[in-house]
């Protein structure tokens, strides 16, 4: 999952379900991604997905996520909708209903790094190894450090 620069931004594609799993975000995260670009086909029965997952990715990882949903029906499946852009906080910054929409939203990249610096967790990960450093090596934090 490589990421890529466009107009002076670090972003990443993940695709549908892999926005699902925790790792697969926290990967194009530690690669640098500041914003993750998510096209997606989620049912109408997973509302869940949309409210409370991707915010929970942009926040845990303190990055953008546009996740563009199928709205609508196509050969007797109902999609859902409820597109959104969601910032490093978990806020959205802007948010579809069910039918089709485009949904525009100002990005400030500043508040990717003020995410990540008020919470660790890219940082704080490397302390979780298994039998590993219990120092992080980019920053010299302890597991003994907190965040605040």
């Amino acid at each position: 999952m490589p990421v890529f620069r466009w107009r002076g931004v670090t972003c990443a594609t993940l695709i549908c379900y892999d926005a699902e799993f925790p790792e697969t975000l926290r990967h194009v995260a530690a690669e640098g991604a500041q914003l993750v670009l998510v096209p997606t086909a989620l049912g109408a029965q997973w509302l869940v997905v949309a409210q409370n997952l991707i915010p929970t990715r942009a926040f845990e990882n303190g990055v953008y996520v546009v996740y563009a949903n199928s709205a609508g029906t196509e050969n007797g499946l109902a999609f859902l909708g409820a597109s959104c852009i969601v910032a490093p906080d978990g806020t959205a910054a802007a948010r579809a209903g069910a039918a089709t929409e485009i949904l525009m939203a100002d990005l400030d990249i500043g508040r990717v790094h003020a995410a990540q610096s008020r919470l660790r967790y890219l940082d704080d990960r490397w302390s979780l190894r298994l039998g590993g450093d219990q120092s992080d090596s980019i920053r010299g934090r302890t597991t003994r450090d907190c965040n605040v």
